[in-house]
């Protein structure tokens, strides 16, 4: 059955819309349905800087959990699971005090584009 949306891709990663895993090259890295929420948010606007408050409101959270570090752990864990360093990230880089963003950097080959 073909998805009815298209996954998205960020250089050797793959996010599809409904299935929390991801395509990391040759390798599936399950993720928890927020975590998933996350890196589609993240992936789908990828060169933007996500605020806490947009990825709060793709999470259904409330503001005070927003303002939390409760978006911070499970980014942390999500690049735990996509091998990503925090100090040196190829993928999620943190804004300090606003939000993050999904690296698109030429110099690294990062492009987005829906998967025919």
């Amino acid at each position: 059955m073909v998805s009815p949306v298209a996954p998205l891709s960020v250089a050797d990663l793959e996010v599809d819309a409904l299935r929390p895993r991801v395509q990391l090259g040759a390798r599936e890295v399950r993720l928890s349905p927020t975590e998933h929420v996350i890196l589609y948010t993240l992936v789908s606007r990828a060169g933007e800087v996500v605020t806490y408050r947009e990825l709060g409101s793709a999470l259904g959270l409330a503001e005070a959990e927003i303002h939390s570090n409760r978006i911070a752990r499970h980014v942390s864990t999500l690049r735990r699971k996509l091998r990503d360093e925090p100090d040196h990230p190829r993928y999620i880089e943190t804004v300090v005090g606003i939000g993050y963003e999904m690296k698109t950097s030429p110099a690294v080959g990062f492009i987005v584009r829906p998967r025919d």
